[in-house]
């Protein structure tokens, strides 16, 4: 079923149920996110197919709402008594498995798109406005320190302040990055957005005047918000006139429901009810649920962008154990006797718009193709934060026989090539280069070298096994000011990054990789590779690679 036609199906639905039976505002703003709004913005989250598993389950999920709201919908229905609490469970566990995905996504996304973080914390925050909506099902108000209001208005907040509105406003974020800088203050009002779902809850459990702080706070981050989204409707030329019509007006109406919430609360904190509960219900919940949310899903829908994270092929060579040299020894690595290995086969699929190969040393070219034809001296410094592990680590790395970078601030290296099977590693072309020490012969690393394609650009796609997993290197080669060759993690057209793969889940790790190799004035090649825990230094190796043999004159 197209998602269209399941929205206008789930609105059906929740608007005859509300007319049917006898139910309240609350119980309106509930169904209608279940059966209208999360559904619509899961779609919106990955509006076409994709290669990430992740965001696959999410495709999933959206196209599979429409039966546990359904269910659910026994929750507002059924008299009090276990039948209640088994409806809502059933859309509890469907929240769960979006906070499941949310979770997987976000740790595939890694923190390089602040508006992937953002959506990927809507979808690890529902599972919240779920659990709350299963506790007010089920009566549990009386063993609670809250009214039963109180308990069903909670639901609503996660399912609307903590899922609608951060969705959305990823979402946001998202469209107008294909067109331009985020604003400066968006990182900023991104943390206050994350954080206020748990200021506001924690606040009502410790009532004033703490929870008229936080709401002040959180107001600051709403209020900064709908003036973002009304100054599109003047400032923002590139959006279309229908988008800046619907972000400006949803804008305005935030504008107005948030003064309302800041109202309530000042009023709690002063010890007068300037308004009371049952008026927020009605004109702060009720606008924000039908009015608001109607505008901004719209304005989202027209503005519908892919996720900027381009999937890469992964290797499926693994081990079983330790690394080292054993795989190739023991045939479990199938080697491919009828091509010479290279780190990088043909230099031309990497020109692009930000490449030119041809600006590139023939020496550093040279390098690449065969590094063995080199001696390779690397002068090893770890960032000073890391010493205290650094013992442990290598007792670690030395039994894996992968990832041993020595402790010592000077080693030579030696290795070899070996061009091995592309239907057993699944990417083209794929070449193993096996590191160890020249003096004591304790394998260092076992790192397969390959070539990423897509969408105009070619990243070199470097897969160091481990056991029962894969650490994976996608590196976007640049020119420097010279003839040397930069390569580099930082996020940019494609998926660069360090990823780890346990099993079935990958893992964006916070690592930043650098490596810049340029020619000296004697012909010797010089590279510093720098590894980066984020912003602290965690990893870096100078290395000297002198020819073997020079080549003969011509």
């Amino acid at each position: 079923m197209p998602p269209n036609t399941r929205i206008r199906l789930g609105l059906v639905t929740a608007v005859a149920v509300y007319y049917v039976f006898p139910l309240t505002i609350i119980d309106l703003a509930l169904l209608m996110a279940m059966f209208v709004w999360v559904p619509a913005l899961l779609s919106l989250v990955v509006p076409k197919p994709t290669a990430i598993r992740s965001d696959q389950m999410v495709r999933s999920l959206s196209e599979r709402s429409y039966p546990f709201a359904l269910i659910s919908t026994l929750a507002f229905i059924l008299p009090e008594g276990n039948g209640p609490l088994i409806a809502a469970a059933a859309w509890f566990f469907y929240t769960a498995l979006i906070g499941c995905a949310g979770l997987l996504r976000q740790l595939r996304y890694g923190f390089q798109k602040s508006e992937e973080v953002i959506i990927n914390l809507a979808m690890i925050y529902l599972p919240v406005g779920g659990a709350w909506l299963l506790l007010g099902a089920g009566g549990f108000a009386d063993v609670l320190p809250y009214t039963n209001v109180i308990v069903w208005l909670t639901a609503v907040h996660f399912h609307y302040a903590a899922f609608i509105l951060l969705a959305v406003t990823g979402l946001y974020v998202r469209s107008i990055k294909e067109k331009q800088h985020a604003p400066f203050f968006w990182p900023y009002l991104a943390t206050l957005l994350g954080l206020g779902p748990l200021m506001v809850a924690f606040g009502i459990m410790q009532g004033p005047p703490l929870e008229f702080y936080f709401v002040i706070i959180y107001g600051t981050a709403l209020v900064l918000l709908a003036l973002w989204w009304l100054g599109a409707a003047f400032y923002s030329p590139r959006l279309r006139r229908a988008e800046r019509l619907l972000w400006g007006s949803g804008g305005l109406v935030f504008l107005i429901t948030t003064s309302f919430a800041v109202t309530y609360s000042f009023g709690l904190w002063q010890g007068t009810l300037i308004v009371d509960i049952p008026w927020m219900v009605n004109w702060h919940g009720a606008v924000n649920a039908l009015i608001f949310t109607t505008l901004i899903v719209i304005a989202s829908k027209l503005a519908e962008t892919q996720p900027a994270l381009s999937a890469f092929v992964m290797s499926d060579l693994r081990t079983k154990g330790y690394v080292g040299k054993r795989p190739l020894e023991k045939k479990e690595w199938k080697e491919d006797d009828a091509r010479a290995p290279a780190l990088i086969a043909d230099w031309e699929q990497y020109r692009s718009a930000g490449f030119e190969p041809a600006d590139v040393a023939q020496e550093v070219k040279e390098f690449y193709t065969d590094p063995t034809r080199y001696k390779m001296r690397a002068f090893i410094q770890w960032g000073s934060w890391t010493r205290p592990f650094l013992r442990f680590n290598r007792a670690v790395t030395r039994r894996m026989g992968q990832l041993n970078v020595p402790i010592e601030r000077e080693v030579e290296l030696e290795g070899t090539l070996a061009a091995l099977s592309e239907k057993q590693d699944r990417r083209p072309q794929p070449s193993a280069w096996l590191r160890w020490r020249k003096d004591t012969k304790e394998h260092v690393f076992t790192a397969i070298y390959s070539t990423d394609v897509r969408e105009g650009y070619a990243f070199m796609n470097i897969a160091l096994p481990l056991a029962r997993g894969v650490m994976v290197g996608v590196l976007r080669p640049e020119n420097d000011k010279e003839d040397g060759l930069w390569l580099t993690s930082r996020v940019g057209k494609g998926g660069e990054g360090i990823y780890i793969t346990l099993g079935p889940v990958t893992v964006r790790t916070p690592l930043v990789e650098t490596f810049h190799v340029w020619k000296g004035e004697t012909g010797t090649l010089y590279a510093v590779q720098e590894l980066k825990l984020w912003r602290f230094p965690f990893l870096k190796v100078e290395h000297e690679l002198k020819r073997k043999t020079m080549p003969s004159p011509s």
